[in-house]
């Protein structure tokens, strides 16, 4: 999928409808551009752990081992309501 946006005189551009539905990103929402020496690729932002605190359910203590894995499942989980992980494609 190609798609083209203008960048205006104040070096702004407007995310295409299709690539914010793509990225899960509304009014507001933040992206990341991840630039290397051959392509610059439009990310969805990771979530912070101030935005996923509280949305474990815990059913008793956690040995510190086991702490990633819990923070990675729930950054998935909430992420998964927001992105399509699929990743934009070149043409």
């Amino acid at each position: 999928m190609r798609i083209t946006a203008t960048v205006t005189r104040q070096n702004q551009i407007t995310v295409p409808a299709a690539v914010r539905e793509r990225l899960g990103v509304n009014g507001g929402g933040t992206v990341v551009f991840n630039v290397t020496d051959r392509d610059i690729v439009i990310e969805e932002r990771d979530l912070t752990l101030d935005e996923i605190r509280g949305s474990l359910e815990l059913s008793g203590p956690l040995a510190s081992n086991d702490f990633d894995a819990e923070i990675e499942e729930a950054m998935d989980l909430e992420t998964a309501h927001y992105v399509d992980h699929d990743r934009l494609g070149r043409s």
